[in-house]
């Protein structure tokens, strides 16, 4: 028979294993064989907490209701370990914490211009000698006679030494034959499917991409971008035009004679109005301005 003795825990010592075991207690809150928390623990009950104590409790927004779980113990950032979630027990804040707790508030509530301590952080504070481990569960399940699903919580409480000889649900008739329905609980290993907040199967990460090389293009950038040898060039209408025969000298052409080509001396930039510059037989006529010039920078004529 379920433990009655406990009204304020689902059951009082009992260790979950994986997800079937959480779906089983679920299963016996639902059926009503065990009870489902709706009420927060007092500080009396915080205080009884133990290895081996489990609850399930319903999330409500309503005023009777709770949408968090407080059992006033210190513990560490959660660890995600298939379905369910970990939290190792911390030891309490230090007399040293108290007093830098302390400091900060009266630095924020006066006017100094001292800076602020940092405040210590949750994960550097020393785990409990001898503390207890919390395992979490969530679940929306269907309860008979309600039309909307509810969001129920399991709670799981154990320490390292306890877990070789505390219960399992194996140890119990009413939870070893319970069967479990795969259309309320679909998370179940046999459906294949998922329905719980943390899922039990996390979602492959896609494979390895292939590396590309810096001037290496994805197959299907290179089918985009990429110009085939057997394209023609005419397909490009800014290629180059052909060059034609006409553009190219032939074997049999022939240098014209120098003679041709004028002389290679430079023509004057400019000449004066009626002083024409005139080449015969590769002399020059200068005028008479030009001629004074050169006689005056003794240039020989």
């Amino acid at each position: 028979m379920p433990h009655t003795e406990y009204p304020y825990v689902t059951h009082p010592a009992l260790y979950i294993r994986d997800t079937s075991d959480s779906h089983r207690v679920l299963e016996a809150v639902r059926l009503g064989i065990l009870p489902v928390i709706k009420r927060r623990l007092t500080p009396d009950q915080r205080a009884e907490l133990r290895a081996g104590n489990v609850f399930v409790w319903e999330e409500s927004e309503h005023d009777s209701g709770f949408v968090r779980w407080t059992d006033g113990r210190r513990w560490s950032q959660s660890k995600m370990r298939g379905d369910c979630l970990y939290y190792e027990e911390k030891i309490e804040i230090t007399d040293a914490e108290r007093r830098a707790r302390a400091t900060r508030r009266a630095l924020k509530a006066s006017d100094s211009f001292f800076p602020i301590p940092v405040a210590p952080r949750r994960q550097d504070r020393p785990s409990k000698v001898g503390g207890l481990t919390k395992q979490t569960y969530s679940l929306m399940i269907n309860v008979p006679g309600v039309a909307k699903a509810k969001k129920w919580h399991l709670v799981a409480y154990f320490s390292p030494r306890d877990v070789t000889h505390l219960p399992t649900v194996d140890d119990y008739d009413y939870l070893r034959n319970i069967p479990i329905p795969k259309s309320v609980f679909p998370g179940n290993p046999d459906s294949g499917t998922v329905n719980s907040l943390w899922p039990l199967e996390m979602p492959a990460s896609p494979g390895p991409t292939p590396s590309l090389s810096p001037v290496m293009l994805a197959p299907e950038l290179e089918s985009a971008y990429s110009i085939s040898r057997s394209t023609p060039l005419d397909a490009f209408p800014i290629a180059l035009p052909p060059i034609t025969s006409a553009r190219l000298p032939t074997k049999s052409s022939k240098l014209p004679a120098l003679s041709s080509l004028g002389s290679a001396m430079p023509r004057a930039l400019g000449r004066r109005k009626g002083s024409p510059v005139t080449s015969m037989a590769g002399r020059y006529t200068y005028c008479p301005d030009d001629r004074r010039m050169l006689q005056r920078l003794r240039v020989r004529i």
